[in-house]
Protein backbone atom coordinates (compact mmCIF):
# COMPACT_ATOMS: atom_id res chain seq x y z
CA UNK A 1 0.00 0.00 0.00
CA UNK A 2 0.93 3.58 -0.87
CA UNK A 3 0.22 6.66 1.26
CA UNK A 4 0.53 9.33 -1.51
CA UNK A 5 -0.12 12.10 1.37
CA UNK A 6 -3.08 13.74 0.09
CA UNK A 7 -5.47 13.06 -2.96
CA UNK A 8 -3.55 12.91 -6.27
CA UNK A 9 -4.76 12.60 -10.00
CA UNK A 10 -3.56 9.14 -11.22
CA UNK A 11 -2.92 8.79 -14.65
CA UNK A 12 -1.11 5.50 -14.88
CA UNK A 13 1.36 3.16 -13.38
CA UNK A 14 5.00 1.81 -14.14
CA UNK A 15 6.44 -1.02 -12.87
CA UNK A 16 9.81 -2.40 -13.15
CA UNK A 17 11.41 -6.19 -11.48
CA UNK A 18 14.36 -6.38 -9.75
CA UNK A 19 17.19 -5.03 -11.18
CA UNK A 20 19.62 -6.73 -9.52
CA UNK A 21 17.92 -10.52 -9.73
CA UNK A 22 15.61 -12.16 -11.90
CA UNK A 23 12.42 -11.08 -10.12
CA UNK A 24 9.23 -9.69 -11.59
CA UNK A 25 5.85 -9.76 -11.36
CA UNK A 26 4.01 -10.61 -14.58
CA UNK A 27 0.30 -9.20 -13.99
CA UNK A 28 -1.63 -7.48 -11.71
CA UNK A 29 -4.62 -5.56 -10.37
CA UNK A 30 -4.53 -1.80 -8.88
CA UNK A 31 -6.81 -0.96 -5.97
CA UNK A 32 -7.50 2.45 -4.36
CA UNK A 33 -8.98 4.75 -2.07
CA UNK A 34 -9.61 9.01 -1.50
CA UNK A 35 -11.50 8.26 1.91
CA UNK A 36 -9.69 5.82 3.79
CA UNK A 37 -7.23 3.05 3.26
CA UNK A 38 -9.97 0.67 4.39
CA UNK A 39 -12.36 1.48 1.73
CA UNK A 40 -11.08 -0.30 -1.62
CA UNK A 41 -12.21 -0.21 -4.80
CA UNK A 42 -10.80 -1.98 -8.00
CA UNK A 43 -9.81 -0.39 -11.09
CA UNK A 44 -12.71 -1.29 -13.22
CA UNK A 45 -13.18 -1.85 -16.97
CA UNK A 46 -17.12 -2.56 -18.40
CA UNK A 47 -16.34 -6.39 -17.73
CA UNK A 48 -15.02 -6.33 -14.14
CA UNK A 49 -11.48 -5.17 -12.65
CA UNK A 50 -8.96 -4.23 -15.11
CA UNK A 51 -5.64 -6.69 -15.27
CA UNK A 52 -2.60 -4.92 -15.70
CA UNK A 53 0.49 -6.72 -17.69
CA UNK A 54 3.46 -6.57 -15.15
CA UNK A 55 6.83 -7.31 -16.36
CA UNK A 56 8.31 -10.37 -18.39
CA UNK A 57 12.19 -9.44 -16.84
CA UNK A 58 14.08 -7.56 -14.81
CA UNK A 59 14.80 -4.94 -17.67
CA UNK A 60 11.72 -3.87 -19.13
CA UNK A 61 9.39 -1.20 -17.95
CA UNK A 62 5.64 -1.63 -18.42
CA UNK A 63 3.31 1.24 -18.70
CA UNK A 64 -0.24 0.70 -17.31
CA UNK A 65 -1.75 3.82 -18.56
CA UNK A 66 -5.29 4.86 -17.18
CA UNK A 67 -8.25 4.93 -19.86
CA UNK A 68 -10.24 6.88 -16.74
CA UNK A 69 -7.69 8.52 -14.12
CA UNK A 70 -8.30 8.13 -10.81
CA UNK A 71 -8.31 10.04 -7.67
CA UNK A 72 -6.91 8.27 -4.65
CA UNK A 73 -4.74 8.99 -1.78
CA UNK A 74 -4.26 5.30 -1.04
CA UNK A 75 -3.32 2.87 -3.64
CA UNK A 76 -2.13 -0.70 -3.39
CA UNK A 77 -2.01 -3.69 -6.32
CA UNK A 78 -2.39 -7.01 -6.17
CA UNK A 79 -0.26 -9.28 -7.62
CA UNK A 80 -2.04 -12.03 -9.72
CA UNK A 81 0.73 -14.33 -11.40
CA UNK A 82 4.29 -13.76 -9.96
CA UNK A 83 7.25 -15.29 -10.63
CA UNK A 84 8.74 -18.17 -7.87
CA UNK A 85 10.84 -14.87 -6.51
CA UNK A 86 9.09 -11.62 -7.41
CA UNK A 87 9.68 -8.27 -6.90
CA UNK A 88 7.77 -5.07 -7.93
CA UNK A 89 9.06 -1.54 -7.79
CA UNK A 90 5.97 0.65 -9.28
CA UNK A 91 5.98 4.88 -10.14
CA UNK A 92 2.72 6.17 -10.09
CA UNK A 93 2.03 9.11 -13.46
CA UNK A 94 0.25 12.33 -12.67
CA UNK A 95 -0.22 15.50 -14.06
CA UNK A 96 2.83 16.64 -11.28
CA UNK A 97 0.05 18.54 -9.04
CA UNK A 98 -2.76 17.18 -6.57
CA UNK A 99 -6.03 17.86 -5.96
Amino acid sequence: MVDLGSIWKINGIVTQGAPEEDAWVTSYRLQFSDTNHNDWSYYMAPSGPVDFIGNFDRYTISEGMLRQPITARWIRTRFKIVDERFYFQTKFSDQNYHL
